[in-house]
């Protein structure tokens, strides 16, 4: 299998190219994160939220992922291990509400979650399986 590329572009970008290829489905998700940051003489953990959405277009071997990122409005709870946890609200929050709501209306299915590399390819692998 030839390797999956991933291309970042913009929310405006990723609609255009939803249009042009047959992709009917959008993984779409958002990670609290903490990082360092420098306050005056200090350095501080500081609460992030990216919100991710993401396209895999199978007769090209791309996923298209469009991104956001900000402070977290609020306190974050982190997953132990992973450093990843779930966005329980904040401005970022309603942004992802309002990208699953453009998307919706655009007719694309929507669903929790992101695309990478390894789960399209496992994707790819298991369709092959299943229906030749």
């Amino acid at each position: 299998m030839p390797e999956i590329i991933v291309k970042d572009v913009m929310l405006p970008e990723l609609l255009k190219t939803l249009e042009s290829r047959s992709i009917k489905r959008v993984l779409l998700t958002d990670y609290a994160t903490i990082e360092p940051t420098r306050e005056g003489g200090a350095i501080v953990m500081l609460p992030m939220i990216r919100v991710v959405a993401t396209a895999f277009d199978r007769s090209a071997d791309i996923i298209y992922r469009w991104s956001e990122q900000g402070e977290s409005a609020r306190m974050v709870t982190i997953i132990a291990g992973t450093g990843k946890g779930p966005n329980p609200g904040g401005r970022l929050a309603a942004r992802k509400e309002e990208v699953r709501q453009i998307f919706r209306e655009e007719g694309y299915e929507v669903d929790e979650g992101e695309w990478t590399p390894e789960n399209a390819r496992a994707f790819v692998n298991a369709r092959a399986k299943a229906i030749g």
